[in-house]
């Protein structure tokens, strides 16, 4: 008879932990309801989670072995994947510049080209765009903005202290890198290689075959360097240029 008492008090208790954890959850659950439809501050303050500088931290990207360099971030070494694709040689970082005072390292020189290639996660600040305009005095500068991808990226073309915003292209006479802007009255695009001075020019709204066959390399080029995985000594496959020797 006591055991039989102790086993029905041992039931009754588990019976009332499930009921207080049955109600706890559904009072989280209210909570929680209630916190989604605050301010995104609120929602930090809710949650604890305090900004970089409340925390004394600094975040950087992960540096990115490939190719025989180890690049800053992740999204450099992306973009190394797909200049390999397209079959243009670059040097990394070889370089860098005082511009009246201020130390500026550019990421890429194409090397065939003579063309500085620039990589920015997102639009450059006013400081950035200074110290990229003042190398444009010298040198021609491509700016990539963006993650690396067909419809995630536009570029800028500087030169003579200039900039215009370009598409990145492959030049249908002799397949080397082009840069593709509007024309003067907006009616088609002009493709200008930057190694050959090739000029084409399209009109709008009528894809000719050069235009297709350029647009499906560059798809895979940008498709080949977003897959790329580089996680526990992972080495992209694909067409790799080969450093010079030094």
């Amino acid at each position: 008879m006591a055991l039989l008492t102790h086993g029905m008090d041992q039931t009754a208790s588990g019976i009332d932990r499930l009921a207080i954890t049955a109600y706890t959850t559904r009072a989280r659950l209210g909570w929680f309801r209630v916190v989604c439809k605050q301010p995104i501050h609120q929602l930090k303050r809710a949650f604890c989670v305090r900004d970089k500088g409340d925390m004394g931290m600094t975040i950087k990207p992960i540096e990115t072995k490939y190719n025989g360099y180890r690049f800053r971030s992740r999204l450099e070494a992306r973009w190394a994947v797909f200049l390999d694709e397209i079959g243009v040689a670059y040097d990394y970082e070889p370089e860098g510049f005082d511009i009246d005072g201020v130390w500026y390292l550019p990421d890429f020189l194409l090397t065939e080209l003579d063309v500085w290639f620039e990589v920015k996660g997102q639009e450059p600040g006013d400081e950035e765009w200074e110290k990229i305009i003042a190398l444009s005095r010298h040198y021609l500068v491509i700016v990539a903005v963006g993650q690396c991808g067909m419809e995630a990226t536009h570029f800028y073309l500087c030169g003579n202290g200039q900039k215009i915003k370009a598409g990145l292209w492959l030049c249908p006479d002799c397949k080397h890198l082009a840069m593709r802007y509007s024309n003067e009255d907006d009616t088609g695009t002009i493709a200008r290689c930057i190694l050959n001075s090739h000029i084409n020019h399209f009109p709008n709204n009528t894809p000719t075959p050069d235009v297709l066959i350029a647009g499906y390399f560059m798809a895979i080029a940008f498709t080949k360097a977003r897959q790329a995985q580089f996680e526990h000594g992972k080495t992209p496959r694909g067409k790799r240029n080969r450093r010079k020797a030094d």
